[in-house]
């Protein structure tokens, strides 16, 4: 944020701290964080942008039960950051940003969501909120309630999940051509690990392109539904990672993969709608060494947000257009492919390389 900007913001949440607790919480490298406790509605949150030099912050809203402030904390800051890259890999002119709710997401009260809304108005646009784990457009609508700050908050078929998975599955394609030869996933085999908006909207689009699905889940109903309906294997949610296939698709929460377990992962491809799904770099230099193919996930999971920028700032409600942006990310995840190879480095360097430049011309341009 500018001085002018955060000044702003200190004054419009000090006019509410005779109801909210806020904190500012100094991390370097990141524009601002907040904690925001509301004892009457017993939220708890923390907001994080990480950097708004290409525009505002666009990031889903997190419900999770963290067992401490450091366990959110640590989450939102990994969260934000990573939506920077998806922002500026994706060439979208937002920020990025993400927020945590400290709940059980069946616990979380309208009153607190209402509350949480209040807390966001006081950045006045620097951070735009959008669905995630656990928080739907229900929950939206009633954040919505307390401010015009929400993106993806209206019952859209073509909702983001979906573009999500569109763009994971075109990223499979790229990726597929790149360790195959073909682009084609008819007779493939690919493990979806998390059957959520985005894996069980992949699930059916990689059913109709003739894939053999390979899925689980932590509710036994999705993955049943998931068995009749795509004709998919279930196993369970940690066997998944390591079952011989030919792409792996993380599309639950991150950091599954860790230099600990790299070794028995089985597949040729790792393609995933998840966030931070390594849980450091130094597991996509392993992935390397290895020969499996990593497709950096804030590329190929860019399409949810894709689909919201589009609606939400540039004003356009064409899912047309929508789809179209999104199948951009197999051209952005081929550069990133040739630059790895080309320079020896790995598929996630690569990709932080395209992030590092689109944000120093950001910098380059505000500074004229």
């Amino acid at each position: 944020m500018t001085s002018s900007t955060l000044e702003h913001c200190f004054q419009a949440l000090d006019a509410l701290s005779e109801e909210f607790q806020i904190e500012q919480i100094e991390r370097p490298g990141f524009a601002g964080i907040f904690s925001c406790m509301h004892a009457k509605s017993g939220l708890e949150a923390i907001l994080s942008l990480h950097d708004l030099t290409l525009g505002p912050a666009l990031g889903g809203v997190r419900c999770y039960p963290y067992s401490s402030q450091n366990e959110a904390l640590s989450d939102v800051m990994n969260l934000s950051r990573a939506m920077t890259h998806k922002a500026a890999a994706s060439g979208l002119p937002i920020g990025g940003g993400k927020s945590v709710l400290c709940a059980e997401s069946s616990k979380l009260s309208s009153t607190a969501l209402r509350a949480f809304g209040r807390f966001i108005d006081a950045f006045s646009g620097q951070y735009i909120a959008a669905k995630d784990v656990g928080i739907g457009i229900s929950e939206l609508q009633e954040i919505r309630k307390a401010t015009e700050y929400v993106a993806g908050w209206s019952r859209d078929i073509g909702g983001p999940s979906k573009f999500t998975a569109w763009g994971v599955v075109a990223g499979i394609e790229v990726s597929l051509e790149q360790v195959f030869g073909s682009s084609s996933c008819k007779g493939k085999t690919i493990a979806i690990q998390g059957l959520g908006g985005v894996g069980m909207a992949l699930a059916e689009f990689l059913f109709w392109k003739g894939a053999q699905l390979i899925v689980s889940d932590t509710d036994p109903q999705k993955a049943r539904f998931c068995a009749e309906r795509f004709s998919a294997q279930v196993v369970s949610k940690d066997a998944l990672l390591f079952v011989p296939c030919d792409v792996l698709s993380p599309c639950a929460l991150g950091g599954v993969l860790f230099e600990e377990n790299i070794g028995s992962v089985r597949a040729k491809i790792v393609a995933g709608g998840a966030n931070n799904i390594l849980a450091s770099p130094q597991v996509a230099d392993e992935m390397d060494k290895r020969g499996i193919l990593y497709a950096p996930d804030y590329i190929i999971n860019a399409g949810g947000l894709i689909r919201l920028v589009t609606e939400k700032l540039a004003g356009v409600n064409d899912p047309l257009q929508g789809k179209c942006r999104v199948e951009e990310i197999a051209s952005t995840l081929r550069s990133i492919y040739d630059v790895a190879r080309v320079q020896k480095i790995s598929t996630m360097a690569a990709a932080d390389l395209l992030v590092a430049e689109r944000l120093r011309q950001g910098r380059a341009s505000n500074a004229h």
